[in-house]
């Protein structure tokens, strides 16, 4: 579980604007990240 967590955490920061097409993605690995941290399985 820690490890999806990380990754979330790593994908969930803000993009620079090179990489402002990743923004959608962003956002959902931000939502995914506080429903697995919520979670408490």
């Amino acid at each position: 579980m820690q490890t999806i967590i990380a990754l979330l955490n790593y994908l969930s920061q803000k993009p620079s604007v090179a990489m402002a097409h990743w923004k959608k993605d962003v956002e959902a690995a931000h939502l995914l990240l506080g429903a697995v941290e919520g979670d408490g399985v």
